[in-house]
């Protein structure tokens, strides 16, 4: 079976429906559509699947399915065939996938969070790719717009440590601790890391010598940050953090990555959602050349939920084009390990 892929305009119901599937969508299953962000629109023969991604990534989220329980199996085959075939290595379903279609792997259900969170109470995952390395946590949603450094990287920390699951009270802490007011910078975030867990080995890597994420702010307001920054320099060099002027590679991120290195990135979300504003996010893994991110921030006004920020794999160029911050394109890290991996 072939699949065929249509733009889809959840707003333009029914005209956005070929005549030849109208039966496949009865009003009941044309409801649910409508709600859903952009989206495209899988055909086969007697089946009908909602499709949707982000921007600049490597993977499809089947949002719906309408037909008989053979004919979406079929159709889900055809997709996943195209899928890699185009360079993707990966398949999502927002809820759980009827019976029989099969490949597909149950997400750890995500913490009470931030939007997005709420639902879909479920979700399951189809790796395109036989190579996969990824360290999973259970998916937690930061709760305000600025505090995706501090939810990362107590992501991180609570895979090394095995510590309790994420809450608003111990992100908010946190944030506090790693903040530069709003927004976390590298040096900041890893001082703060190293400051409440010695048990754990920190790098920071930042390849220009400045302070950083401050472009958007007026001089004045740019100042007392910056001085906020150099002290951060300074307690690093004291708590013996070293502070890499190198710039990490996407390469050397991969390889870093499948050895058990939590990393932690600064990216833009200018490719991804369209606007350039500095973000964090936690790598946890690889699947393929792609880098799989855990993205603490997802958006339901464009249909998007957990699912989509959980396991999300990036291509290694696009990930390399991300992670470019400002109009110099520098780029932060913070890499965590626990002392006990570095000795052994």
């Amino acid at each position: 079976m072939t699949a065929q892929i249509l733009p889809f305009d959840p707003t333009a119901i029914p005209a956005a429906i070929p005549a030849g599937t109208q039966t496949l969508l009865p009003p009941h299953v044309r409801d649910r559509w409508s709600t859903a962000g952009p989206a495209h629109l899988v055909l086969g023969h007697d089946a009908a699947l909602l499709v949707s991604a982000r921007p600049h990534t490597a993977y499809l989220k089947i949002v719906d399915a309408a037909g008989s329980a053979p004919a979406i199996a079929a159709l889900v085959e055809a997709l996943a065939a195209k899928a890699r075939a185009d360079g993707l290595v990966q398949l999502k379903w927002q809820g759980t996938p009827p019976t029989p279609v099969a490949g597909f792997t149950p997400l750890t259900p995500p913490l009470p969070s931030g939007p997005g969170t709420d639902v879909p109470s479920t979700g399951a995952v189809r790796w395109l790719v036989p190579d996969v390395t990824v360290r999973p946590a259970p998916y937690y949603a930061q709760t305000t717009h600025y505090s995706c450094g501090a939810v990362s990287a107590l992501t991180a920390v609570g895979v090394l440590t095995l510590t309790p699951g994420l809450n608003a009270a111990r992100e908010m802490a946190f944030w506090e601790e790693a903040t530069n007011h709003p927004a976390c910078e590298p040096v900041g975030l890893g001082v703060a890391l190293a400051r409440r867990h010695p048990d754990l080995d920190v790098t920071i890597a930042l390849d220009i010598d400045r302070p950083v994420v401050l472009e958007h702010l007026e001089q004045a307001e740019q100042d007392w940050r910056a001085a906020l920054q150099v002290a951060s320099r300074t307690e690093a060099a004291g708590l013996g953090v070293p502070v890499s002027p190198e710039r990490l590679s996407v390469t050397e991120l991969i390889e870093a990555a499948r050895a058990g290195t939590e990393a932690l990135m600064l990216i833009s979300l200018e490719l991804m959602r369209s606007f350039a504003v500095p973000h964090w996010v936690r790598c946890c893994g690889t699947a393929g050349g792609a880098v799989v991110i855990d993205d603490p921030s997802v958006d339901p006004a464009r249909g998007e939920s957990w699912v989509d920020g959980h396991l999300l794999p990036v291509r290694g160029e696009e990930f390399d084009r991300m992670a470019a911050y400002g109009p110099e394109g520098y780029r932060g890290a913070v890499l965590l390990r626990s002392r006990a991996e570095t000795t052994s």
